[in-house]
């Protein structure tokens, strides 16, 4: 699995920390010194982080069985039907995201019987999305805008 690491600052490098956290296993074009490019790849096995069972349920009611979209997925003692979410859906997805594709995302918003709906397809992979420079100063204020508008 391909893990992108947006670099908020050109001289910004990857702390010792950040690698452990992912379980990094390679590295590839990560900065010694300031960065010199604005993103950082990372291969990481992000499911060594999950307990087991927790993966296997995941694995088995999401993509085996796909109940989430057959509004019979098992969550605790209770079944989520998508078709009972009628709050505004603020979709965010990120185009070049590898861990949770826009093809994935992007049907949720035609599954839910919200009739306030957006959705923002934003130009970088699963981690700039919400971290990046770019979506600091832009996304995110006009998520805020949006949560704002619709908040009593």
């Amino acid at each position: 699995m391909i893990v992108t690491l947006e670099l908020a600052r050109a001289d910004a490098t990857v702390p010792d920390a950040v690698l452990a956290a992912t379980g990094a296993e390679r590295l590839a074009g990560v900065p010694t010194g300031p960065a010199d490019a604005r993103e950082v790849v990372l291969t990481a096995d992000l499911y060594d982080l999950v307990p087991g069972e927790v993966y296997r349920e995941f694995a088995k009611y999401l993509f085996q069985q796909n109940l989430l979209t057959k509004n019979r997925m098992p969550l605790g003692r209770h079944i989520v039907d998508l078709r009972k979410i009628t709050c505004p859906l603020l979709n965010l997805m990120a185009r070049n995201d590898d861990l949770v594709p826009c093809a994935q995302s992007e049907p949720l918003n035609d599954l839910v019987s919200s009739t306030d709906k957006e959705k923002i397809i934003w130009p970088a992979g699963h981690i700039g999305l919400a971290v990046s420079g770019r979506a600091q100063k832009e996304l995110w204020p006009r998520a805020v805008d949006w949560l704002v508008q619709r908040t009593d």
